[in-house]
């Protein structure tokens, strides 16, 4: 397992688990504010064990046994807010399992099982919206959340749904994430090309943030990815308009 920098571009490589404990089958990133403390949770594929690490406190891995639901199935969906990771996932005993949300607060190292607001994630991100975990997917009409408000008790989720805008013509853009101030970030399918003397440099992508309280739009441009690694990319198949990643709210100093 690794964890990547996006700001010094660099991957850190994880110390290896103990073969005898168990195979990795995805793991999440945590951060808790109160003890300054980063530590990564490992789902195992050996049902009733989960790995933690400690970044920078120069021990390996403990394994947990107990404590927590049997996870049947971890999707990969997972956030974490105020030092607590949040995962989606398949839990429960037997044949009483149900898709729900598993909380791992970063400073006790406890659980708490959040019954789970939709039916299913298809086509949903996760994100932290004014301080909150929210579940974010496009409808017809606008943009569809479902917020934790209750997250000490986990119990009681709220809907929210925020029209498009008028002038936006929604065939164009694919909603990729949502800022600190409550944008929503949309990443165009379309990609634009810079020209000098007819020879083309850089493609150019527009990224558009839309602000449902103001009702308002703002578009901007990002170039600097040559026509050449375009063409690599299409060589191997790549789809670069639908697998661009967005980092809500990081900035490069």
């Amino acid at each position: 397992m690794l964890i990547r920098n996006p700001i010094t571009k660099s991957f850190f490589t994880l110390p290896k688990l103990d073969s005898n404990e168990g195979r990795p089958l995805t793991g999440f990133l945590g951060y808790d504010p109160i003890n300054g403390k980063y530590k990564v949770l490992c789902i195992l594929k050996e049902r009733n064990k989960i790995g933690i690490l400690t970044l920078g406190a120069q021990e390996s891995w403990r394994i947990l046994t107990k404590g927590f639901l049997s996870h049947y199935k971890v999707t990969g969906c997972g956030k974490c807010i105020d030092g607590v990771i949040y995962y989606e996932g398949s839990f429960g005993d037997g044949l009483r399992q149900e898709l729900a949300i598993m909380s791992f607060d970063l400073r006790s190292e406890r659980f708490s099982l959040i019954k789970h607001p939709k039916k299913n994630s298809i086509a949903t991100f996760w994100s932290c919206y004014e301080g909150r975990l929210a579940l974010v997917s496009s409808i017809a009409s606008g943009v569809e959340l479902w917020i934790l408000e209750d997250a000490e008790n986990h119990k009681e989720w709220i809907s929210k749904q925020f029209p498009s805008h008028r002038d936006f013509i929604k065939g164009r853009w694919k909603l990729k994430g949502v800022t600190h101030t409550g944008e929503f970030i949309y990443t165009s399918y379309r990609s634009y090309l810079l020209t000098v003397s007819e020879r083309i440099l850089y493609h150019w992508f527009r990224i558009l943030y839309a602000d449902p309280k103001r009702n308002s739009m703002r578009v901007v441009m990002y170039g600097g990815i040559a026509v050449d690694d375009i063409r690599r990319l299409d060589e191997v198949g790549s789809d670069l308009m639908k697998g661009l990643t967005v980092i809500p709210s990081h900035i490069e100093i």
